[in-house]
C-alpha cells in the first residue's frame, strides 16, 4: 500500500473541498481520479481514509470514474518458487559455500558464480521469484 506524503494529503484535501459527495457526478469522479493519478497517488487504504474524512467513499468514486481496483496479491500457492531438486539444492549449497570461501582463485570464483547463476536460471519460475506488480 502506498503511503501518502504530506503534499499528497494536502492535494487530496484541496481537491475534495471542490466537490460535494452527495451530488457527485461521473465527471466529478473522473476529475478527482485524474487529479490523483497526475500527482502519482495510487488507490489504497490511506487514500480511502483521507477521502472518508471528507465523506467520500474512495471505492464508489473509483467505480464511478471507471477506475479498476488493483489486483489482489497472489496467494502463497500462486507465488513463484524455485523448481529445484534435492540434488541441485545440495549442489547450490556447495557452490555457495565454495564461492564465499577464501580458497578460490579469481577464475574459479567467476566460474563458481556462473554455476550458481545457471542453477537459478534453470529453476526460476516464469515471471521470476518476486512479484513486482504489488
Amino acid at each position: 500500500a502506498q503511503s501518502l506524503s504530506d503534499e499528497q494529503k494536502s492535494l487530496v484535501e484541496e481537491t475534495l473541498k471542490n466537490f460535494n459527495p452527495e451530488t457527485l457526478s461521473q465527471e466529478d469522479a473522473l476529475s478527482i481520479t485524474e487529479t490523483f493519478k497526475d500527482a502519482g497517488i495510487q488507490p489504497g487504504r490511506e487514500l480511502a481514509e483521507v477521502m472518508s474524512e471528507y465523506d467520500f467513499d474512495a471505492k464508489a468514486v473509483g467505480d464511478m470514474a471507471g477506475v479498476q481496483a488493483p489486483p489482489p496479491p497472489p496467494s502463497q500457492s500462486e507465488a513463484g518458487s524455485l523448481d529445484i531438486t534435492d540434488e541441485l539444492l545440495l549442489n547450490l549449497n556447495e557452490l555457495i559455500n565454495d564461492y564465499y570461501s577464501d580458497s578460490l582463485s579469481a577464475e574459479e570464483h567467476a566460474t563458481t558464480l556462473d554455476a550458481i547463476k545457471d542453477i537459478f536460471e534453470r529453476t526460476t519460475p516464469e515471471g521470476g521469484l518476486v512479484n513486482t506488480t504489488a
